[in-house]
């Protein structure tokens, strides 16, 4: 019990500290403390406004996949069934 215990707090501080990084990845330290904390502030803002983006475009691909899904199987229903009828 006390190793689970272990585990799951080091999992959790791991999880934590990555979070609040102060740095984007994607710049080095040194390009990072060169610019203004207003500057960083402001990278901050437009790396969130990114990702929002990305996460809708994913959104709507998903939307726009199941909706063409279901008219697929919408018109394949309706052959199926046209098909089916004597003549």
């Amino acid at each position: 019990m006390k190793t689970t215990l272990n585990l799951f707090v080091l999992a959790a501080s791991v999880a934590i500290l990555s979070g609040c990084a102060t740095r984007p990845p994607s710049v080095s330290k040194s390009e990072w403390n060169s610019i203004s904390p207003q500057q960083q502030a402001e990278y901050r803002r437009l790396e969130r406004i990114a990702d929002n983006q990305r996460r809708l475009d994913t959104e709507s691909d998903r939307r726009y996949v199941e909706q063409a899904v279901k008219r697929a199987e919408s018109q394949f229903s309706r052959s199926s069934a046209d098909h089916a009828q004597p003549r």
